[in-house]
């Protein structure tokens, strides 16, 4: 990673080598001033920050003069990185990609970066970024926060990352980022809630979303259900489906195949669990169904239900 970064913006340009190692862990210099970036680059930094969350990066062999790393070797001949630097690096590089007129790619860069910190656990490098993000992607940022802090704090701190990202959110007025991308930061929003255990408001907010961004919160209560509460998210996704969207029924169609394996318990819950499937592929083609009732066999099995998933797998073959 340190090379792919190295070849993307460590250019000869002869300066003073600054280091990014405040931290302490390996070292990482780069030489300043950056060069002007091209479009080569900017792709060569996309491919960096994909591989930003790696743990190890082989370096095969490479020798880059503007980039010192110092690392220990692994048994496998790879480098172990240390992801705070590396991410630290990447972030003074997106930063120093002008706004004009690569303001879409710098944010979309950021925004990226927030996501591979959170990954890494690096919350203060995320919170840190989020704000230098300069359009609707901001919002995006926040809302990915909300949704770590949901998963790994305690709830008083992710309720106020949750309640910034809203405030955020309703700024998000321009003609040119409505639709898709506003819907993107409120899917997010809406998982957070969800995750909150609050799947009332996760599906208020989803059944305003567009198809696409609204069908992928259907299974996110799923994670969260119990013993009491996987009814109410069988009657949750049914409404995800209601309207007969292909995308909204496909994604009710994943949650409930993941409530009939947890589930199904007794032969009643599975036969409840399994009409409320059957309802809602209804409004859904031969290879939705196909793929539920896989699913639906695999589970069978696991449970020790063979005499059910074999009617399963005879009702495949009168589909196919």
């Amino acid at each position: 990673m340190a090379a792919l970064l190295c070849v993307a913006f460590g250019a000869a340009n002869v300066g003073t080598a600054r280091s990014l190692n405040a931290g302490g862990g390996p070292l990482v210099f780069f030489r300043d001033p950056i060069p002007p970036i091209n479009t080569m680059q900017i792709s060569l930094l996309l491919i960096a920050l994909s591989l930003v969350s790696v743990e190890r990066v082989e370096l095969a062999g490479q020798k880059v003069a503007p980039v010192a790393v110092k690392a220990q070797e692994t048994d496998e001949g790879l480098l172990a990185a240390d992801a705070s630097v590396l991410l630290r690096f990447a972030s003074e590089v997106a930063r120093e990609m002008p706004a004009k007129p690569h303001i879409k790619t710098r944010s979309r860069l950021q925004a990226e970066l927030v996501d591979s910190a959170l990954e890494c656990g690096e919350l203060v490098i995320a919170e840190a970024i989020t704000p230098e993000i300069t359009n609707w992607r901001r919002g995006l940022a926040f809302s990915s926060i909300a949704v770590h802090l949901a998963k790994n704090a305690p709830e008083e701190e992710a309720l106020k990352a949750l309640e910034r990202a809203e405030t955020y959110e309703v700024t998000i007025t321009g003609e040119f980022d409505q639709g898709w991308r506003r819907d993107r930061v409120r899917a997010r929003i809406a998982k957070a809630h969800a995750l909150l255990g609050n799947p009332a408001r996760a599906a208020q907010i989803q059944a305003g979303l567009e198809p696409s961004e609204a069908g992928q919160l259907a299974a996110v209560s799923v994670q969260f259900s119990d013993e009491a509460k996987w009814r109410e998210t069988v009657e949750l996704l049914k409404s995800v489906a209601a309207n007969e969207n292909l995308d909204h029924v496909q994604h009710a169609l994943l949650g409930l195949a993941e409530i009939y394996g947890r589930f199904s318990g007794t032969t009643e819950e599975r036969d409840e669990i399994e009409a409320a499937i059957r309802e809602v592929w209804n409004a859904a083609p031969v290879g939705p169904r196909i793929e539920t009732l896989e699913k639906m066999i695999e589970h069978d099995r696991e449970r020790g239900d063979p005499a059910h998933a074999t009617a399963l797998v005879d009702e495949i073959d009168g589909l196919v």
